[in-house]
């Protein structure tokens, strides 16, 4: 038994179901199943009984689950105590995941009692380095790393917007279908980050992994794709936010039809340097994000 599964306890019993509970500690259905059941079994009773409409606590969960939430809420106190004696937090942002994420570090410094955070922008070819030295504490990009040394926490999901030329059918229509995405050219920058786009339902598509550089915005990359869309070569896949701050004459973004991705946006860190502030701010970031967009 850990303070995690404890956490999951209460999020399902507030939920009222695994699926519920799932999305808001992003965490998938079956992990959050297997690693409620393996409580239990450690316990010797059922906390939940499942049925058709979700989730209800039995008897020996209800009696339960008012020491559970006072565990929890003891937990989390002694993280925020712990907060107040610690340095600033040092975190890294690619371009554009700040804006995303504002609100979250906004909430986690109006606390007296948290540390003072030290941002700034960093680039994703640095951030294993980064991370690995101890210059940062946390890095926020919308990548995909392969390294095993890094420990990720997915905190956001945004509706993935294509740019498609202005004067297109597609423009004009004002959406782009499922089938269009998969059959047009997709189109990136020649080099940097990979990020990760998933299926609306949260599972990785087979085949769904393009580039989509979040740091290429006036960039000389970006002018090349865009001229290329405005030429009808291909279309440019972009997280819905940075949509909002990005324009350029003869290019249009338009959602998918029926949503079909979602570009996402992770916390990197070491497992073995997480202290209690860090793992406070990632779950200030990961409140109120859920599908933006969707």
């Amino acid at each position: 038994m850990d303070i995690r599964q404890l956490k999951q306890v209460v999020a399902v019993a507030d939920a009222g179901s695994i699926q519920a509970a799932s999305e808001r500690l992003f965490l998938s259905r079956p992990a959050l199943s297997k690693s409620l059941s393996k409580l239990e079994k450690e316990l010797g009773g059922e906390l939940f009984c499942r049925n058709a409409a979700g989730v209800a606590l039995t008897p020996e969960g209800a009696r339960l689950l008012p020491k559970i939430r006072a565990a929890v809420e003891a937990f989390e106190a002694v993280e925020r105590e712990a907060a107040g004696l610690a340095r600033p937090i040092r975190l890294g942002f690619t371009y554009g995941i700040s804006q995303l994420l504002e609100g979250g570090l906004r909430a986690f410094s109006a606390r007296r009692e948290n540390p003072a955070v030290q941002s700034g922008f960093v680039t994703f070819e640095d951030i294993p380095r980064l991370l690995k030295t101890g210059e940062m504490d946390l890095c926020c990009c919308g990548a995909a790393f392969e390294d095993p040394a890094l420990s990720r926490m997915t905190v956001a999901k945004e509706r993935v917007f294509w740019g498609v030329p202005e004067r297109s059918a597609i423009a004009k229509r004002g959406y782009i279908t499922q089938e269009e995405t998969h059959t047009l050219t997709r189109l990136g920058p020649r080099d940097g980050d990979q990020s990760l786009f998933l299926s609306a339902g949260g599972e990785c598509a087979k085949g769904e992994q393009i580039y989509a550089n979040s740091a290429y915005i006036d960039s000389d990359d970006m002018m090349y794709l865009c001229g290329c869309v405005k030429q009808g070569i291909g279309i440019l896949g972009m997280p819905a936010f940075l949509t909002a701050s990005f324009a350029m004459e003869g290019v249009t973004f338009v959602p998918e039809k029926p949503p079909g991705l979602l570009w996402v946006v992770s916390c990197y860190y070491l497992e073995s340097r997480l202290t209690p502030p860090v793992r406070w701010l990632i779950r200030e970031f990961a409140k109120g994000q859920g599908h933006n967009g969707a």
